[in-house]
């Protein structure tokens, strides 16, 4: 008898069997781009591999334009976002996404039971999310003809049984990481409610001589000691506080002193044990110009074209923001917006399309937004790429240094349209008339 364990086992070509497979998979690079489709799926879609491979889910799949109330695209890209943004499998509600009639006679009725299962590298950072559907559409149709249909009903009933199995578990998961949120949100209002029990506080802002403005914060809570004040706003001196039992980190007043500090303002307390506590905040007034002085019509915001096609790419790793961005550059039809939610597959995405502009966070879960400009900078394929840098860090040593270092301009988020609109006219050949200033 021959020894099977010895014998090498053969290879496997997983290529064919993913095209063999029976379900419905489709597989998304990071930027949902299309990356691998099996033979199901094209099936199911009416559709061919050499048509969507490499292309945006979403340009491969639209919307059906004679139904005025799709909504398949929209929610689709919610669940891809929320897969990608928590790197957690994300089941959809049952979908009517229509699929284009291959024979050019419009689009065909489908509905679909989605889920897209985020997939992560040896880093744990995202490479892929595999999107599997099942096509429920003859059971819907079925169960809309009622009655004359009930045999078929039932057959197709136990055929269905086994997604509604794996859609309620998703569906138990799901309510389990809700009531682990809503008992999150308990405690905060049970801390709140104490807080609200033991002292109130009242904020007053008014101006004040020299040309500041003074923010005056005032509770009635337990008040600090004289020997305790010096040590408020050091980083992680926390006094009392866990003794008493609240959370925290003691970084919030160190780091708002901070801030007052980088704005040209102060910030100190007055305290009187068992009657409460005096914060205020000093802050320079400072005076609108140019540009923000003036009233702008809602005319600046209209849609625009520049002379020829521009490419932006924007280096960012919150689907949401990339949302925005895109619906913001629905006013400039001339620009073709790519996503990159890596600084690694910004870089890649650089040298591949040379875009005539990158928008780049620096907050980035793979590196820092300042390492990959200064990857950018230091090779002669990507250095001249102007970078516009889209960040919530308003202090302003940090925002010249990034100037030291090149960018073209710096924009603080949250992103104002007119801001971000008149940066790209400005660098990416600007509408006729006199081009704006960039915003620093």
């Amino acid at each position: 008898m021959s020894d099977l364990s010895a014998q090498t086992p053969p290879k496997i070509d997983f290529e064919s069997l993913f095209g063999a497979l029976p379900a419905l998979f489709l597989v998304l690079d990071p930027q949902f781009r299309i990356i691998a489709v099996n033979d199901a799926y094209l099936a199911a879609t009416l559709t061919q591999r050499a048509k969507i491979l490499g292309r945006y889910i979403f340009d491969a799949f639209p919307d059906n334009p004679g139904d005025p109330e799709a909504t398949g695209v929209a929610n689709l890209r919610a669940s891809l976002e929320r897969a990608a943004r928590t790197l957690r499998p994300d089941s959809m509600a049952v979908q009517k996404y229509d699929v284009a009639d291959p024979d050019g006679n419009g689009f065909v009725e489908r509905y679909w039971s989605p889920r897209n299962v985020p997939i992560t590298d040896a880093h744990g950072r995202l490479a892929y999310i595999v999107h599997q559907v099942e096509d429920v559409t003859e059971f819907v149709q079925l169960q809309r003809q009622g009655v004359r249909q009930t045999v078929e009903l039932e057959e197709w009933a136990g055929q269905m049984q086994a997604v509604i199995l794996r859609r309620s578990q998703d569906l138990h998961e799901a309510n389990r990481l809700l009531r682990a949120a809503d008992d999150a949100k308990n405690d905060f209002l049970s801390r709140v409610s104490h807080e609200l029990r033991t002292g109130t506080a009242s904020i007053s802002i008014g101006r004040r001589p020299g040309g500041t403005l003074r923010i005056r914060v005032v509770d009635t809570g337990r008040g600090i000691p004289p020997d305790a004040v010096g040590k408020l706003f050091t980083p992680f001196e926390r006094l009392d506080a866990a003794r008493a039992g609240f959370e925290g980190t003691g970084l919030g007043l160190a780091l708002s002193r901070h801030l007052a500090l980088g704005m040209g303002g102060t910030l100190d307390v007055s305290s009187i044990p068992g009657r409460g506590s005096t914060f205020r905040i000093d802050l320079p007034i400072t005076t609108a110009t140019g540009r923000e002085a003036q009233q702008v019509s809602a005319a600046s915001l209209e849609t625009r074209s520049y002379d020829g096609p521009c490419t932006v790419l924007y280096v960012e790793d919150v689907a949401e923001n990339l949302t925005l961005v895109e619906q913001m550059l629905a006013r400039r039809p001339s620009v073709t917006l790519i996503g990159a939610m890596l600084a690694q597959t910004g870089l890649d995405l650089a040298h591949a399309h040379r875009p005539d502009l990158i928008l780049l966070d620096l907050h980035l879960p793979d590196m820092p937004g300042e390492a990959l400009l200064e990857l950018l900078r230091a090779d002669p394929a990507t250095r001249d790429i102007p970078v516009v840098v889209l960040s919530a860090d308003a202090t302003q040593h940090h925002v010249d240094a990034l100037h030291a270092c090149g960018v073209a301009a710096y924009l603080t988020k949250p992103i104002a349209m007119r801001d971000l609109l008149d940066t790209l006219d400005t660098l990416l050949a600007a509408p006729t008339g006199a081009a704006p200033a960039i915003p620093v």
